[in-house]
């Protein structure tokens, strides 16, 4: 049974005041001349004493939210908004203060708002928000003057020269105090405290605009307040203390949810109510049983994420052990590993943020990409000082669909499509290892690009790690980041028994393919029908300068994305000028498949060493 749902009503209820000399029945200014602007001193205040602005009580205590050097009230009279900015004088009281500005005093009833949010430059629309508040800490206030909205007129007297007008600011929004214990909370697996909400999936409860003194508006949403600095608490015996202002509502008789999501896992406390809630009142909601567990859900194992600027995954790193296990070795990550997340490199600044959930091998990696950014990164979990897996991360808006999509319309960790664009050459793949290598940072010359790491947190033009000598598929695991140069032999020990990295009979998935869910690395014949007449320049049959080629029915726009070289470092040739494609196929021992062009010749089924680094062009699985 679902424990009581508790709203109490708090004593406390605001008691907004008139002041004296304040009259609604003010003659209009006879001084001064009509348009003329004036000198005006606005005198807000609100609460119980004249010097307050307000004032709650909770168990008898009061505590106040401040005026502040940065405040504005927004006066608007017949000739539009007039913004009036606070400046505390000396021996003023942060609880009173006066709003000084310019103003066409002739008139004697002008609309005020506090604090000054407008959704649009007319008077009848005051946004009102009661999602995405935020608090810092347990049981803090601080951030409520920033949502606790109010509106008033503005009545003006004075002589010729002097205006003066006085306010009562009345409250429009009320508050929630949220007291919340969850016995369950574990901070090891459930990660910080993130946010709390309050709403309903079906009904409106809340809004995101408020026609000036009417109840009604459109756009319903839940009420949120985001959490920082939650890292330590843990509320399985400390109470969550939480302030939410929202907007007044009604909902008696009605099903509502109080949400605390964290990293790894989100509580709910649901339950029917009676109450109402009005303006300008203050009540608590203190629940410490019947809460509901969700545990957030983990990606598919991948070794490469598309991941959308401003999202974020939760990556399982149980691809470790499946990897040691297909190789008959004992598990990677043991039950109880302490996880550590590390960035290798970012191809773009502050790219990413990374962070761990749980332990051991059911545990994860928590990746959240930076909002308005796209680019690359490259990201592992260690146990003590060795990596254990590593992901690629493609951060951007690109998001194909192999149902629909066979081919990507550009190549593996591209950013753009776009010919002759910088970015589009994407990034580079020793045959059959799972993590790329920087790409060119630019599509007509060989240039390498700005790295960022935690070593390198300003970035600096990227310098492979190379490592000379023959290598097996395990050790590429743990130095995900190394480029290995060879004479021209294939960079792996046993190359012939190489089913595990790209080889299949049946073109089947392999677990170090390096594409994408629903994708993979194209077989050997996957171009056999391309020719230079169906391989265009560039769409239209016209190829100077020379970029790259063109096949519509194979993803379009194909790059001169050139390669890493085997030898000399692994560095950048033949950006513009060559095209090389990587098939999952191995030719033989030391090489495999590609696809090959230049502005003169093409090969659908041409084949180079192992070593090299080619980009990839991948394939719907299911083709």
């Amino acid at each position: 049974m679902k424990a009581k749902y508790l709203i109490a009503y708090m004593a406390g209820v605001l008691l907004v005041t008139g002041l004296t000399g304040c009259s609604n029945e003010s003659e209009p200014l006879e001084a001064g001349i009509p348009g003329e602007e004036q000198k005006m001193t606005l005198i807000a205040r609100l609460g119980e004493e004249p010097d307050t602005r307000i004032q709650y009580v909770e168990d008898g205590t009061a505590f106040r939210a401040k005026w502040t050097n940065e405040d504005k009230l927004a006066v608007y009279g017949p000739s539009g908004k007039q913004e009036f900015s606070n400046s505390l004088s000396a021996g003023q009281s942060e609880y009173s203060t006066a709003f000084t500005g310019t103003f066409p005093g002739t008139a004697s009833d002008y609309p005020v708002f506090y604090p000054y949010k407008k959704a649009s430059e007319t008077k009848e629309q005051l946004k009102l928000a009661v999602a995405g508040q935020k608090q810092t800490g347990n049981n803090n206030r601080d951030h409520i003057t920033d949502y606790d909205y109010m509106t008033g007129n503005a009545i003006l007297s004075g002589e010729s020269g002097t205006v003066e007008a006085t306010v009562a600011l009345q409250r429009e929004m009320a508050m929630i105090k949220f007291v919340l214990t969850i016995p369950g909370y574990n901070s090891t697996t459930d990660g910080s405290i993130q946010e709390v909400s309050i709403g309903n999936d079906t009904e409106q409860l809340f809004y995101s605009t408020k026609t000036l003194g009417s109840s009604d508006a459109p756009n319903a949403y839940t009420a949120s307040l985001e959490l920082a600095g939650l890292t330590d608490l843990d509320i399985s015996s400390t109470p969550l203390t939480a302030y939410m202002m929202f907007i007044p509502v009604s909902i008696s008789g009605k099903e509502i949810t109080i949400a605390v999501d964290c990293e790894n896992t989100s509580y709910s406390y649901t339950q029917t109510t009676s109450k109402s809630y009005s303006a300008g009142y203050y009540y608590t909601a203190t629940i410490s049983t019947g809460w509901a567990k969700e545990t957030k859900a983990m990606a598919t194992p991948s070794n490469c994420y598309l991941l959308g600027p401003g999202k974020d995954i939760t990556i399982p790193v149980s691809r470790a052990n499946d990897f040691t296990t297909s190789i008959g070795e004992a598990d990677a990550i043991g039950d109880t590993d302490e996880l550590t997340a590390e960035l290798v490199w970012m191809d773009a600044e502050d790219l990413v943020t990374l962070s761990t959930v749980g332990k051991g091998k059911t545990g994860g990696i928590k990746v959240t990409a930076a909002t308005g950014k796209s680019g690359n990164a490259l990201v592992a979990v260690k146990v003590g000082d060795e990596i254990k897996w590593s992901w690629h991360i493609w951060v951007t808006d690109y998001n194909p669909d192999p149902d629909t999509d066979t081919w990507m319309n550009r190549n593996l960790g591209a950013i753009t499509n776009e010919k002759g664009a910088n970015g589009s050459t994407g990034l580079y793949y020793q045959w059959g290892r799972k993590d790329p290598f920087p790409g060119s940072a630019s599509a007509i010359t060989k240039t390498e690009p700005v790295i960022y790491s935690p070593a390198n947190p300003a970035g600096i033009t990227h310098s492979l790690k190379t490592n000379t000598s023959v290598q097996t598929t395990a050790w590429t695991v743990v130095n995900p980041d190394t480029f290995i140069e060879t004479d021209g032999s294939s960079w792996m020990e046993n190359s012939t028994g190489n089913d595990l990295n790209w080889n299949t009979v049946d073109n089947k998935k392999t677990l170090l393919d390096p594409c994408p869910q629903g994708y993979r690395v194209p077989s050997d014949n996957a171009w056999a029908e391309l020719t230079i007449d169906n391989f265009l320049g560039d769409g239209d049959g016209g190829d100077n300068p020379f970029l790259g080629r063109y096949a519509a029915d194979y993803g379009g726009w194909y790059p001169a994305a050139g390669l890493r070289y085997y030898g000399l470092g692994g560095r950048l040739l033949n950006v513009k000028t060559t095209g090389y494609y990587w098939a999952n196929t191995s030719y033989d021992a030391k090489q495999a498949y590609i696809l090959y062009f230049t502005s003169a010749s093409l090969n659908p089924r041409h084949y180079y060493s192992h070593a090299y680094g080619f980009p990839v062009r991948c394939v719907a699985e299911s083709n």
